[in-house]
């Protein structure tokens, strides 16, 4: 059965978390170390005849390791051949005393690779004995984050964009689902943002996405708000890139309490956005996602988006033979929380103020859409 639980819900949780450390009756969370002993591995033991000795080496269940310490149900072992864990109820010999013993749980770790943490109250005792200090954790020292992805076009060549609706594939129907520029099937867990090296935060409104580009193609310009003359520009909290039409929007910037703080090697906090104060409903984004043949040629259309809002208006420019050449918002508009645009005889016009029709051939075909 699939997950029910939403990336939403999630979402909910984590920030039910970071509130419950500030209010009136906080939950008092701590974060601790400890840890005084070596990191051995755990091997649970029944059924023992004979007596084992700390140095001789054990075998058994596909394991091979020596004893370093003894307990009454219990060894701690160095493994030497592998990590993987026998199977309950293998028998284990020991090398120089011949001692046998069945098998139970077995656990191994390191300080780079320590062991999942086990719900039951014997691990909640041993975690208790095993700590050294702890301190406790208010709302000031926690954060939401996100993991983290560097302006660096050697690990980051290629962007998603920001949409509404990516989606595994749903069941029944012969329906497809819609997957990111870079195979994810979820805005979560996609690459749509980037840190620059100011520490600005962007989004990814556009990547290069067209019908002969399905997946968006490759950036080449770092966002910025102060950009490189000649490599973008940056105007009301979006940066459009010079050589590949990338846009960008602005979310925040960390400060530095912030990077010394809460930056780290795989996660950036989650800041509060500070770009332009964002219009409710308008639309930034439009994009081919079918060629559209047989309209007028080498020709600029503008086409209003019909929707729940009002003042969209897409800006199409055709190429010699009719077709999409590209495609890009003449008016955000506002209020918007759907939109359609309709390429059809009468909703069609050559002047940006929509008052022009132009005819169109009724065997027109291909499709628009406006990214919410």
């Amino acid at each position: 059965m699939a997950a029910i639980i939403s990336e939403k819900f999630r979402i909910f949780n984590a920030k039910q978390f970071l509130e419950s450390l500030s209010e009136a009756s906080p939950t008092n969370m701590y974060f601790f170390v400890g840890r005084p002993q070596k990191w051995y591995g755990y091997l649970e033991i029944y059924n023992i005849v004979g007596t084992f000795h700390v140095g001789e080496t054990i075998t058994g269940g596909g394991l091979t390791a020596t004893i370093n310490e003894i307990h009454t149900n219990s060894l701690l072992v160095t493994a030497t051949t592998t990590t993987a864990a026998p199977a309950a109820g293998s028998t284990i010999t020991g090398g120089t005393s011949t001692a046998t013993a069945k098998t139970k749980n077995y656990r191994y770790a390191t300080e780079d690779a320590p062991p999942a943490p086990i719900d039951n109250q014997n691990e909640k005792a041993a975690v208790y004995d095993d700590l050294i200090a702890a301190k406790r954790i208010t709302s000031t020292f926690a954060r939401l984050v996100a993991p983290r992805y560097n302006w660096r076009l050697s690990t980051n060549p290629k962007f998603d964009m920001y949409r509404p609706n990516y989606s595994v594939t749903p069941g029944g129907g012969g329906a497809i689902g819609v997957q990111t520029a870079l195979g994810n099937s979820a805005l979560s867990g996609s690459k749509y943002y980037v840190m620059n090296s100011n520490y600005e935060v962007f989004k990814c409104l556009y990547n290069g996405q067209t019908p002969a580009n399905a997946t968006g193609i490759n950036a080449t310009y770092e966002p910025k708000t102060s950009p490189t003359a000649g490599q973008g520009t940056y105007a009301n909290g979006i940066f459009t890139e010079s050589a590949t039409g990338y846009i960008w929007k602005y979310m925040y910037t960390l400060s530095t309490a912030e990077v010394i703080s809460f930056l780290s090697t795989n996660f950036l906090p989650i800041g509060a956005y500070t770009g332009t104060a964002a219009v409710d409903g308008a639309i930034h984004i439009a994009v081919t996602t079918d060629g559209v043949v047989n309209l007028p040629t080498s020709a600029t259309l503008y086409v209003p988006v019909d929707g729940d809002g009002s003042g969209g208006i897409v800006k199409i420019t055709t190429t010699g033979g009719g077709a999409i050449g590209s495609v890009t918002m003449e008016a955000a508009g506002t209020g918007n929380t759907y939109g359609n645009v309709r390429i059809v005889n009468g909703n069609v016009f050559s002047d940006a103020g929509v008052t022009t029709n132009l005819p169109i051939n009724a065997n027109a075909t291909g499709a628009v859409e406006v990214v919410m």
